[in-house]
């Protein structure tokens, strides 16, 4: 399925343009910022790793919006759209929309669907479900997923990495064609047509979602599955923190997790050990070549030990991260 953009004969094509690619820089978004305490105090050093996403996704919303805004020289170089302004809508789709600062509304020019992906949640792709009709997508409006890290690993300060764009219509309609077409399931695949959706409903009872016959899963809308987000998904566990890429503190948290005393036969012991082993030096060679501190490398040495003796690394694992925390000061303030 082709990804394509509106047409160059759109009158609005050239700030929509620029507008896209503005988004997809890996500047776009703000850096540095924290998560209110309230949300990271009560977290639990492991859990909390994947437990942050509706936080940092409403925080996504309001600085993309504040930075389209601040960035309109760069989208309205010459003042033809001084009249527009990007609004955030909740619980509307699209969140983000380019409109008239007097007609709200009634004059919109497109809109942006925003996601987010924490690189460290323990599925090790992105979780949200896209359910938008490509009816309720008009031909301009756009997608974006931003993965994000806190320095910390559950404390700290947010850092953003480049964004996966694509016109939302496009998103949409691989969605359903790999719901229908490609998956390997022998339930009902069909998804009902839905009569009366449009893009930018007046009222929020307006439906702009599908739902198929059968989702006994509750998976429909996990745009990651369908493949078309796979390199881009590569691209971004390779991002370094820490010294490491993403990818390997994921796999490193993954290995953590394991709980030995949970129906863990000799086989499955000894295969954790081997995942163990191999994963010390492969953490020990990163922190040790990039200079990361040395508690932390000794604190995943600790953690690792641990599963090759056959014990659980999760209390060793919360401790640590614990420590890591205060020895970085990334503990939220």
């Amino acid at each position: 399925m082709k990804c394509e953009y509106p047409p160059e004969t759109w009158k609005h094509h050239t700030v929509y343009t620029r507008v896209r690619r503005l988004l997809a820089h890996p500047g776009f978004m703000p850096q540095g910022r924290r998560i209110p305490k309230d949300f990271t105090r009560f977290l639990d050093p492991l859990d909390g790793l994947s437990g942050l996403n509706d936080t940092v996704g409403h925080m996504v919303e309001s600085l993309a919006t504040e930075a389209l805004n601040r960035a309109r020289k760069e989208w309205d170089p010459n003042g033809d759209y001084a009249d527009y302004e990007f609004v955030l809508r909740k619980r509307k789709f699209p969140d983000v929309v380019l409109q008239h600062k007097r007609r709200r509304g009634k004059d919109i020019l497109f809109g942006i669907e925003l996601k987010s992906w924490n690189l460290l949640a323990k599925e090790g792709a992105p979780s949200f479900r896209f359910k938008a009709s490509p009816e309720a997508c008009a031909p301009g409006d756009l997608f974006a997923c931003f993965p994000w890290v806190l320095e910390g690993f559950v404390g700290g300060k947010l850092r953003f990495f480049k964004p996966y764009v694509a016109p939302a219509r496009f998103v949409a309609s691989c969605r359903n064609h790999h719901w229908q077409c490609e998956r390997d399931a022998a339930s009902d695949a069909s998804i009902p047509c839905a009569e009366g959706i449009a893009p930018y409903p007046e009222t929020e009872n307006q439906r702009v979602s599908e739902h198929p016959t059968y989702d006994g899963g509750q998976n429909f809308g996990r745009f990651a599955r369908t493949g078309r987000m796979d390199d881009f998904m590569s691209q971004s566990l390779m991002e370094p923190l820490h010294g490491l890429p993403c990818g390997t503190w994921c796999d490193f948290f993954k290995i953590c997790r394991w709980d030995p005393t949970k129906k863990a036969g000799t086989k499955d012991r000894k295969r954790m050990a081997q995942r163990a082993s191999a994963m010390k030096g492969k953490m020990r060679e990163g922190t040790t070549t990039h200079g990361a501190n040395r508690r932390l490398a000794q604190g995943i040495e600790r953690c690792l030990r641990a599963i090759e003796g056959g014990r659980s690394a999760e209390e060793a694992l919360r401790t640590e991260l614990k420590g890591w925390l205060r020895v970085h000061r990334l503990s939220p303030s």
